[in-house]
């Protein structure tokens, strides 16, 4: 048996074979029963607009936490039903008892290929933790950023370049876990080298007298 390349229509051969085809879930509601087309996975682009989708609500400036599961069901019945007519430009309230408080999510759900399932579900958090990791930064940037301009209005002498330098020694110092026996060997050297005070006799006045006794200036004799 003569060995064969891969090509296009290998591929494509392939794939039909052993991917699993666009399943049809009967789901009954009373007196009716309808008929959702599901597929079973979808594309790296469609996980990528789902996990923007879910921050625009679930994060950004709000971080509306309470929003990410309504806003995650309500996007893989958008994503993975075909014939599911969804308008998201109703918005979540719209929609938020059909995808929380009934069983249909969990229908559609059951017909997504699991390792789909499961790498859409990563592509999401690990998007809302870059994005919240990104904030985190910008929010200490900024931070930092004003508390230097204070310093730099306050104090016009000062050479920010050094201050920074100084912070980063500081943090260096840190590291060891001895930065206070540092700074309180640093304040004892300062100290021995200050003079030690002494007391200093006052000058006697005009008349050879002392005025710096307890007791007060001359006394006349009897």
């Amino acid at each position: 048996m003569s060995k064969k390349h891969l090509d296009t229509k290998m591929f494509k051969d392939i794939c039909k074979n052993e991917m699993r085809p666009d399943t049809t879930v009967k789901y009954g509601c009373g007196d009716y029963e309808v008929e959702i087309k599901v597929k079973p996975y979808c594309t790296m682009q469609e996980k990528q607009s789902i996990a923007e989708t879910v921050w625009a609500c679930y994060g950004g400036k709000d971080y509306r936490v309470a929003a990410h599961s309504p806003v995650f069901r309500l996007m893989v019945l958008y994503t993975y039903c075909e014939n599911l007519k969804i308008e998201l430009g109703r918005g979540i309230d719209a929609y938020y008892d059909l995808v929380m408080h009934t069983g249909l999510y969990d229908a559609v759900v059951s017909a997504i290929d699991k390792s789909d399932f499961n790498e859409l579900d990563d592509v999401v958090w690990n998007y809302i933790r870059q994005m919240e990791s990104a904030i985190s930064s910008s929010m200490l940037d900024n931070m930092l950023t004003s508390i230097l301009e204070t310093i730099n209005d306050g104090l016009s002498n000062v050479n920010i370049d050094e201050l920074v330098g100084d912070i980063q020694k500081v943090a260096k110092a840190a590291e060891d876990g001895s930065i206070v026996d540092k700074i309180i060997d640093h304040y004892k050297a300062q100290e021995s080298e200050k003079p030690a005070l002494e007391l200093v006799k006052p000058e006697d006045d005009i008349n050879g007298n002392d005025d710096g006794g307890a007791e007060g200036g001359n006394t006349e004799k009897d």
